[in-house]
């Protein structure tokens, strides 16, 4: 993935919260090899990415 212009290698991961019930609307995390987690959600027609305490939504 890229971020701010750098290119980041990345995994996926859709259990991220193990045994824990997902926050709702979560579609997966994004688990970056420098140790960045940025986790996708979807709920009620909304798109948005959440990194640390930073939310950004979708914009068209």
């Amino acid at each position: 993935m890229t971020v701010n212009g750098t290119d980041i290698r990345a995994m996926t991961a859709y259990s991220y919260f193990g045994k824990t019930q997902p926050p709702r609307g979560f579609v997966v995390a994004l688990l970056g090899e420098d140790h960045s987690e940025y986790l996708v959600f979807e709920d009620d027609g909304q798109r948005w990415l959440e990194f640390g305490d930073s939310r950004y939504d979708e914009c068209d």
